[in-house]
């Protein structure tokens, strides 16, 4: 004992830079993810932003094609310039955006085509750069929309993966860290049997979480025996006693049970973690499991077992059918009384239009994207200004209004529009959602003239 005690009183010096270290490389790490991150979301909001201006751009270009006023003109010309500038500074950005290098969406050549136009039209007039500038807009809209999912997508995937190894291997270095602590350095002021207590201790306090977590964890050998099951296992599936050393087929008599461990032969097959959801009708109750299984490897690498921890997401699936069904009524409605609604979004300057409103205006929402350009495009040109009127009176004064127009359908067909809308605040009393019904007027209106006529 008193040998063993030498030997680890000259590892002290050894063991302090070692934790040192690995306290300082998790740190490293995970102010890597933080700044990262917000790296990220900036360069992400300004390419937002750029959406944000085209869709004034191309508004005050309407407006400057209607009423040839000076301020719509530098209005132009001045989103113009700002737009380049945020171009610019992406670009230039150190974080590599695939947005702006894409091949097949070339937007670095469609953002400055757009702003040449803008300018072009603001300054001559031309017809055909006015053209130009819609449907280069429409194509800027989409293209930044699905390059910036994909990134987000494929950053949030990548970001994840480094958050679960920077994670991993933090709880790693911290436990060897500890580790070392407790039998390298504690030793040289107490004795072994007090190291070895408190070591118990804290394995029984790390299993005690483990125990009373609302997960469900539990772990088997490589032959199917329990080595391990915490309280929310026995609970969920009715188990009364003690099951280190059963297998399935001891504890349960259901074989929908079966289903649930499916998981853990594929990851002992595959040597990997395995990630699956699950429905499972166990016991005349339909339960929803968000399972994650992965093996358990000893010193030497060799697999001895399997862990397995899953979540029961039965309730979230539920609010989700729910609000399917929600939905459906919803749409049902509108379609019996053909009446369509929209949700104009202030803060994205994003419409949403309801299916019926899509019927209305014979728009298939799977091939078209009805957006809030697009809507003001189908409205009849000698109407489109008051509408703007409207449309902007709420947003800047949070007037509700409504409104008789006519809208321009695709087959040329003519049909009269009634629009009720009511704006709505948010928490901090900002105009943030203008919601409108929608009504094809049009029959009544040719009634109404057949009754003044006859």
């Amino acid at each position: 004992m008193d040998k063993l005690l030498s030997t680890l009183r000259k590892k002290n010096i050894i063991s302090l830079l070692f934790i040192v270290f690995v306290t300082t490389f998790a740190f490293l790490n995970l102010n890597y993810i933080v700044l990262n991150k917000v790296d990220i979301g900036v360069d992400l909001n300004k390419a937002g932003e750029q959406k944000m201006i085209s869709q004034k751009i191309v508004l005050h270009a309407i407006k400057y094609k209607n009423s040839r006023e000076l301020k719509d003109k530098l209005e132009i010309l001045e989103l113009s310039d700002q737009m380049l500038q945020n171009h610019t500074s992406l670009t230039k950005s150190g974080v590599e955006l695939e947005v702006y290098s894409d091949e097949e969406l070339r937007l670095d050549k469609q953002i400055r085509d757009f702003s040449d136009n803008a300018k072009k039209y603001a300054t001559t007039l031309d017809a055909l750069a006015f053209e130009h500038l819609f449907t280069q807009h429409e194509k800027i809209l989409e293209d930044l929309d699905s390059a910036s999912k994909m990134y987000e997508i494929e950053f949030i995937k990548n970001q994840n993966r480094y958050l679960i190894i920077s994670s991993t291997v933090f709880v790693l270095i911290m436990v060897i860290a500890i580790f070392i602590y407790l039998l390298l350095i504690k030793p040289t002021n107490r004795t072994i049997d007090e190291m070895f207590t408190k070591l118990k201790n804290s394995e029984l306090r790390i299993k005690e979480l483990i125990d009373f977590s609302p997960l469900i964890i539990y772990a088997k050998d490589i032959e199917g025996s329990y080595l391990f099951a915490n309280q929310n296992f026995k609970k969920t599936f009715s188990v009364n006693r003690e099951i280190d050393g059963l297998k399935d087929s001891d504890i349960f008599e259901d074989n929908r049970i079966d289903e649930i461990f499916l998981l853990n032969k594929r990851a002992l097959n595959e040597n990997r973690v395995v990630r699956e959801i699950k429905r499972v009708d166990y016991r005349d109750r339909i339960k929803v499991y968000d399972i994650i299984t992965f093996p358990l490897k000893d010193g030497g690498g060799e697999v001895y077992g399997i862990c397995s921890i899953s979540i029961d997401n039965t309730e979230q699936k539920s609010l989700e059918e729910e609000n399917r069904i929600i939905n459906y009524a919803f749409d049902a409605l509108q379609s019996m009384l053909n009446i369509g609604s929209s949700i104009l979004d202030l803060k994205n300057r994003e419409l949403k239009c309801s299916k019926e409103l899509c019927n209305i205006l014979r728009v298939d929402p799977n091939k078209i994207d009805l957006n809030y350009n697009s809507f003001l495009g189908m409205v009849h040109s000698e109407d489109l200004e008051s509408l703007l009127y409207s449309i902007n009176r709420a947003i800047d004064e949070g007037v509700n209004f409504e409104i008789d127009y006519r809208v321009i359908l695709n087959s040329g067909e003519s049909i009269n529009i009634h629009q009720k809308a009511k704006m709505y605040k948010d928490e901090k009393g900002a105009n943030s959602l203008l919601i409108s019904i929608h009504e094809d007027v049009t029959n009544k209106k040719e009634n109404n003239s057949n009754s003044l006529g006859a």
